[in-house]
Parts: structure tokens; sequence; C-alpha cells
């Protein structure tokens, strides 16, 4: 009884105080026109405020819509990922920071039968990448009641 007392009063102490590390995050959505790759001025300029937080991790997933082939969609996809990944090191961002570039093809929900509109052309929600800024907040210390 008494060893168990004691060792519950030492780790009272030893946890009574810590550092925990907060993380938040952004999520920016880059919408594209059919076949295009390019990251339009808008969308950099969301980029480029989002930069000017510390930001500590950045990740990268494009999709495309249901058309086209397979391949092309992944190819598509790709490239939608890249051109987002080099436009933020242009703007002098480490590489080690862009810790994903994805091309996910064909995003999850797109298919012909989603198309609201028989005559539609693809959707436009689902020709996209995703990025994601991640950062570090200071340490906040935590005291713990035991």
């Amino acid at each position: 009884m008494k060893i168990t007392r004691f060792a519950l009063i030492v780790l009272a102490i030893l946890f009574s105080c810590s550092l925990t590390f907060a993380q938040t995050s952004d999520t920016l959505l880059i919408y594209y026109s059919i076949d295009s790759v390019g990251v339009e001025w808008e969308f950099q300029n969301d980029i480029r405020n989002y930069l000017k937080k510390d930001v500590k991790e950045i990740k990268i997933n494009s999709y495309t819509d249901f058309l086209g082939t397979f391949a092309h969609n992944q190819q598509l996809s790709q490239k939608r990922a890249k051109q987002v990944k080099n436009y933020i090191l242009s703007q002098g961002v480490p590489a080690s920071v862009v810790t994903e570039c994805n091309g996910k093809g064909v995003h999850q929900f797109s298919s012909y039968e989603n198309r609201r509109n028989p005559d539609d052309r693809g959707i436009l929600q689902h020709r996209v990448s995703k990025v994601v800024f991640i950062y570090e907040e200071e340490p906040v210390e935590q005291e713990i009641v035991v």
C-alpha cells in the first residue's frame, strides 16, 4: 500500500507540468479547367497568403474528374500536384517542407453517374488539388492536476 501511494506521488510530481505543441492547419482547394495543370493567379495569391505563416509541413494531393482515360487522368493529376509544388518552391519554401506531393487520379466521388446535367463537361469540384498547410505553434505549458 505504501509503495503504491509513493509511486503515485512520484508520478504526480513528474507529470504535474508538461509541454505540448499545438498544431493548426489550413486547407486550400485549387480548382482547374478541363485538362489544365497551371495554378491560376488567384490561387497563387492564396498560396502566398498561407505561406506568410510559419509553415512546418505541406501536403499536396491532386485529382481529376471522370473525363478521359485512366492513364490520362493519372498523369494529369500528377502534373497538377507537381505544378503546385513547383509554385510553392518558387516562393522560397525548402523542398523538405513539402512532405507529400501525390497525383491521385480520378477523384473518389467522380463518375458519369454523378453528373447533374447530361450535357455537362465533368465536375469542377473533382478537378482539384488539396493543399494542406500545417503550422506548429509555440509550446503551451499545461499543468496537470492530480
